[in-house]
């Protein structure tokens, strides 16, 4: 059976150059870790590339984020959660949505929205929920839970929370062949852009999504008009995929 278009288009955004390309920064780390000498060093690093695994082939990814799984155990819970998001995400490469959901599962309860030092996390882990029920075709439980998200997050003011969520509801109407609809909630992602550079990565996946909608319709035009928005911005965040 074919892959779903939306499994397709994730993990196809998902996956790294599988070349010798490397980012300043994957090479800083890389060597880092060469040379650290405690766990704890090492845990810091791996998680770093871990949130960096978009930029890594996947045997790469697999490896370090496997690795930061087994470290996180003795470490703190802030810890152990983000090396479970990021093995989860390992999985998606290889199209093992069911395990990653196996992986992340037993996290997401341990965290909830109204707890100020943990609400990055809860934002982060349940929006990887609402993805992988997308690459699943599960559409309506991954809007379900997109839509909450979107509330919550505007109702804590948090914008990076809110424009990644519009942005991934903008994914699955591009997956459930509605461009013009996601092309909507591309630009409300857009009105919640911030100077944080923490912002820039969403910024280059909602120009991404605007340029497919725009395919889609077959506005070329304006296609190669978001994918020259996108380049400049994955440069500076060095996102090589």
């Amino acid at each position: 059976m074919p892959m779903p278009r939306f499994a397709a288009l994730l993990i196809t955004l998902s996956l790294a150059l599988n070349l010798d390309a490397q980012t300043h920064l994957l090479d800083s780390l890389r060597n880092k870790l060469y040379l650290a000498t405690s766990n704890q060093e090492k845990l810091d690093i791996l998680l770093v590339l871990g949130q960096n695994q978009h930029s890594l082939n996947r045997d790469s990814a697999y490896l370090y984020t496997g690795e930061a799984l087994s470290l996180a155990a003795k470490s703190n819970d802030r810890n152990k959660a983000l090396a479970a998001l990021y093995f989860a995400q390992s999985y998606i490469p290889w199209g093992w949505i069911d395990s990653a959901m196996t992986v992340l599962d037993p996290v997401l309860p341990l965290y909830k929205v109204d707890s100020p030092a943990t609400r990055d996390l809860y934002f982060q882990l349940y929006r990887q929920k609402a993805m992988l029920y997308g690459m699943s075709t599960k559409y309506k439980e991954a809007l379900e839970l997109l839509y909450r998200l979107i509330e919550e997050a505007q109702r804590f003011k948090d914008s990076l929370a809110a424009g990644s969520n519009l942005n991934s509801i903008g994914s699955v109407a591009i997956a459930r062949q509605h461009p013009s609809e996601a092309l909507t909630w591309c630009y409300r992602a857009l009105s919640f852009s911030t100077a944080d550079h923490r912002y820039m990565p969403v910024e280059a996946a909602v120009y991404i999504n605007l340029a497919n909608a725009s395919l889609m319709l077959n506005r070329n035009d304006s296609a190669l008009f978001y994918l020259n928005k996108a380049i400049p911005v994955a440069r500076k965040v060095e996102n090589l995929s």
